[in-house]
């Protein structure tokens, strides 16, 4: 199964949970599953590229630049979904878009533009107005020579 659309090169949220039962927990008492107490934890990586493994195992993975979400395994609207996980991980996707641009843009007026339409593009959107993606592309630059 090949996904080449999600082979971009450009940033990915990608979010994976597990559930570990619960201190005390005994799970071996009927319909523990179902009932018992469980810890939720959430493992977050940037990507710059969507593999299948990624495909298989994750719960959410949104696609930074285009706003979208190329998975949920949630039911609720793919703007809530956006909305909830770039504001809870905001200071995550804001150093993987630097770490990214890094890579992309080579020279500081490439890497201003950049920044600037993305910040534009961030405002003009109604769901993600809360959010602030601050970068200072100079620095960033400053550190790789």
């Amino acid at each position: 199964m090949s996904f080449s659309k999600y082979n971009k090169e450009r940033p990915f949220l990608v979010i994976t949970q597990h559930y570990t039962p619960a201190d005390g927990e005994k799970t071996s008492t009927k319909d523990w599953g179902k009932t018992g107490k469980k810890n939720l934890q959430e493992m977050v990586s940037i990507v710059d590229t969507v593999k299948n493994k990624h495909l298989n195992e994750a719960t959410v993975i949104i696609d930074i630049l285009q706003r979208r979400v190329v998975k949920s395994r949630f039911s609720e609207p793919n703007e809530e979904v956006i909305t909830h996980y770039l504001t809870q991980y905001k200071n995550q996707v804001a150093e993987g878009i630097q770490i990214w641009m890094k890579n992309q843009y080579k020279d500081k007026e490439s890497s201003e533009t950049f920044i600037n339409d993305l910040e534009n593009e961030i405002s003009n959107l109604d769901a993600l107005n809360n959010i602030k993606v601050d970068i200072d592309i100079t620095e960033s630059l400053n550190d790789e020579k």
